[in-house]
């Protein structure tokens, strides 16, 4: 697979994924296939496609979203460079959070190819995934992706949201502690209540009586997947940072969230 970032040309292999799908491979080197296969994948955040293109290499349907135009020009290209390798399907479209769950800004100024059509917003009533991949780099963003998450995962109950994050951390020399910025936006919003006090009342949605007024915030019940299982296929360096959570559901405090 090759690609291209925004200062230069990048080539990443895939060849040990490729070569592990064409004789079957095994549980401990592949990520599972029926996992995406077929899977309608709507990723946050997308940047140049990698998460994407993994995603549409093992069969799923995708749309790979941004609100920079630049980042879906070069997304654009890496999705039609790729394209004789993808099992599935992959879509480049513009999306901002500060309007989610709506899917178009009214005055987008965006070029046309990256525009959601029709056919796009019928098919996401089928969405079965939400992805997003090292998006938490400042905290005001990362409360805008948190409130759109929000948003959507109301209007898309059935979808499974999954976030990976590296925690990186500086020091702050105004609150003279260390903090990660964005990172520690994300664990704020998260309910950590005991499970015994919150009350599922939709595959998306829990109620939690003791965030009380804390719901001036988005709360998410959040849960940490070790990595140890998650296969570890391509050459890369898993930092001890490196976190993958998955968003189980959003948190409210009464009932009248889902009329």
């Amino acid at each position: 697979m090759e690609l291209h970032a925004v200062r230069s040309e990048v080539t990443s292999e895939l060849k040990a994924l490729q070569d592990d799908q064409a004789e079957g491979g095994d549980a401990k080197s592949t990520p599972k296939p029926a996992l995406f296969h077929n899977a309608r994948v709507l990723e946050l955040g997308c940047g140049v496609g990698l998460v994407s293109l993994v995603a549409a290499s093992v069969g799923a349907d995708t749309i790979a979203t941004d609100s920079d135009v630049t980042a879906l020009t070069i997304c654009s290209r890496n999705a039609h460079g790729n394209r004789g390798g993808l099992q599935g399907g992959i879509r480049v479209r513009h999306l901002d959070w500060t309007v989610l769950p709506q899917l178009t800004a009214p005055e987008a100024a965006v070029p046309a190819t990256f525009l959601w059509t029709e056919d796009d917003q019928d098919g996401m009533s089928k969405l079965d995934m939400i992805v997003c991949s090292d998006v938490f780099y400042d905290d005001e963003l990362t409360e805008l992706l948190l409130g759109g998450l929000h948003a959507l995962m109301l209007r898309f109950p059935r979808a499974r949201v999954f976030i990976t994050a590296e925690r990186r951390v500086v020091f702050s020399m105004y609150t003279l502690s260390e903090i990660a910025l964005g990172y520690d936006t994300f664990q704020a919003h998260r309910c950590l209540h005991p499970s015994n006090q919150q009350e599922s009342l939709s595959p998306s949605v829990a109620m939690c009586s003791n965030c009380g007024d804390e719901q001036a915030k988005e709360r998410f019940i959040a849960t940490n997947t070790p990595l140890d299982d998650i296969p570890h296929v391509f050459q890369y360096d898993r930092v001890s940072t490196l976190e993958m959570w998955e968003v189980k559901a959003v948190v409210t405090s009464r009932t009248d969230i889902l009329v």
